[in-house]
């Protein structure tokens, strides 16, 4: 009886010692290096009929604030920005976002449906990030309800 135990114990360990590498690899890891961003998009609810990369919520100077991302492309860092959109996915929060009082103000106080495009650094090693915003314009074209259907993996 004991024999047979000691069996089903050691079946166990090699069942969980196979699954854990593969569990593991599921998980997106992201090095403590930035990664820098440039991010399209607008701030407030999505209207009806507008294409969004991802939705985020996003935390400045502790308010929340919901970010439509129409667009994000990597500028420097070894990862696609689909690997960043899919790591974010089950976070409530995606980033807690710094920077300097007028950079901070520009996205927070952003009319409804504004476009605007960010060019940051996210800190990814620990998930939800942090975005650090080192410039952000207001841009005129085009609406978000006329931007063309996000691109598929590259």
């Amino acid at each position: 009886m004991l024999a047979k135990q000691w069996r089903c114990g050691l079946v166990w360990v090699a069942l969980l010692a196979l699954l854990c590498p593969l569990a593991q690899a599921q998980v997106r890891r992201f090095g403590s290096a930035p990664i820098t961003v440039r991010i399209e998009g607008f701030v407030g609810q999505k209207p009806a009929g507008a294409v969004t990369e991802a939705t985020w919520v996003v935390r400045v100077q502790g308010e929340e604030c919901t970010l439509q991302v129409m667009q994000l492309q990597v500028l420097a860092g070894n990862t696609a920005y689909f690997n960043i959109i899919e790591a974010l996915t089950p976070y409530t929060y995606a980033f807690t976002v710094y920077g300097d009082a007028q950079a901070l103000r520009t996205l927070t106080q952003a009319p409804p449906n504004q476009n605007i495009a960010i060019i940051a650094n996210a800190q990814m090693a620990q998930l939800p990030g942090l975005l650090f915003i080192s410039s952000i314009e207001l841009l005129t074209e085009p609406t978000p309800t006329t931007l063309p259907t996000p691109r598929g993996p590259e």
